[in-house]
C-alpha cells in the first residue's frame, strides 16, 4: 500500500472520531479532502462514501443546502462506480429524505424514501427497512399525520432487533412518544417508553443505555432521559448484584 492509499483509507477512522467528539466542522474538512482525492484517483466507490459522510457532517452542522449537495454528489459518483441500485446507497436516499424534509419539501422526501424502500425490500435488508420505516414516520410526523407516523414508527420498532438495533429502537420510541399528547392515557405513554427500556434490558449493554439517556438529555427530552437513566441504573445494580453472588 502506498502513502496515498494509506491516507485515503485512514480518513474514515479520523472522520468517525471527529463525529464521536461532535467536531462536525473537523469531520467535514476530513471528508471533503478525502472525497476530492478519492475522486481524482478514480476510486469512485470510496469517494461516494466520503461524500455521503460529508453530507452527514453538513447535516449535523445545520447546513442543509450543503448537505443535500454532498448527498447528491455521492449518488453521482456512485453511478460512475456502477450504479445506485444497491442497499448500500439506500442509506443516502434516506439521508436525502431527512434533509429535504428538514427543508420543508415533504413530497421530495417521500420520493427519496420510495426509492430507498424499493431497494431495501428487494435486498431484504432488515436494517435498511428499519431506517426507512423510521424516516417515513418522521416525514408523516412533519406533515402532522400523526396516525400514519405512529404506524411507521411501530413498523420500525417491530422489525428491529434489540441485540443489533438498540439505537434505532430508542430513536423510534422517542419519536413515537413525541406524537403523543396530554389527551393520551399516562399508562399508554408509559408503555411506549417501556418498549425502549425492555429493549435495553434485552440488549444488555449498560453503556448503550447510558448513551441513550445522555443523548436524550442533550436534546432536552427530559422524560426520555429520566426513563433511560433509571433503566441504566437498574441494569448496573443487577450486574453488580450478579457479580457479588
Amino acid at each position: 500500500m502506498n502513502s496515498t492509499q494509506a491516507s485515503q483509507r485512514g480518513y474514515y477512522e479520523r472522520a468517525l472520531k471527529a463525529f464521536e467528539g461532535r467536531e462536525f466542522e473537523e469531520a467535514a474538512a476530513i471528508c471533503r479532502d478525502a472525497a476530492n482525492e478519492l475522486e481524482r484517483n478514480a476510486n469512485f466507490h470510496d469517494a461516494s462514501v466520503a461524500y455521503d459522510l460529508l453530507g452527514t457532517a453538513h447535516y449535523r452542522l445545520g447546513a442543509l443546502t450543503e448537505a443535500k449537495s454532498s448527498y447528491l454528489k455521492s449518488l453521482e459518483v456512485a453511478d460512475r462506480a456502477g450504479g445506485t441500485a444497491d442497499r448500500e446507497y439506500a442509506k443516502t436516499f434516506n439521508s436525502l429524505a431527512a434533509v429535504t424534509n428538514a427543508m420543508g419539501d415533504h413530497e421530495e422526501a417521500m420520493a427519496w424514501l420510495a426509492k430507498s424502500l424499493r431497494i431495501n425490500e428487494a435486498c431484504q435488508s432488515k436494517t435498511g427497512l428499519v431506517s426507512t420505516y423510521h424516516q417515513l414516520g418522521v416525514v408523516e410526523h412533519s406533515r402532522s399525520n400523526l396516525a400514519e407516523a405512529r404506524q411507521w414508527y411501530s413498523k420500525a420498532i417491530s422489525l428491529a432487533d434489540p441485540k443489533h438495533d438498540i439505537e434505532r429502537i430508542v430513536a423510534a420510541v422517542r419519536c413515537f412518544a413525541a406524537t403523543m399528547s396530554d389527551d393520551d392515557e399516562p399508562e399508554d405513554v408509559n408503555k411506549v417508553y417501556r418498549i425502549a427500556t425492555d429493549a435495553m434490558e434485552a440488549n444488555g449493554d449498560i453503556e448503550a443505555a447510558k448513551n441513550a439517556a445522555e443523548q436524550a438529555r442533550r436534546e432536552f427530552d427530559f422524560r426520555a432521559s429520566t426513563e433511560f437513566y433509571r433503566k441504566t441504573l437498574e441494569m448496573a445494580e443487577k450486574q453488580l448484584g450478579g457479580s457479588c453472588s
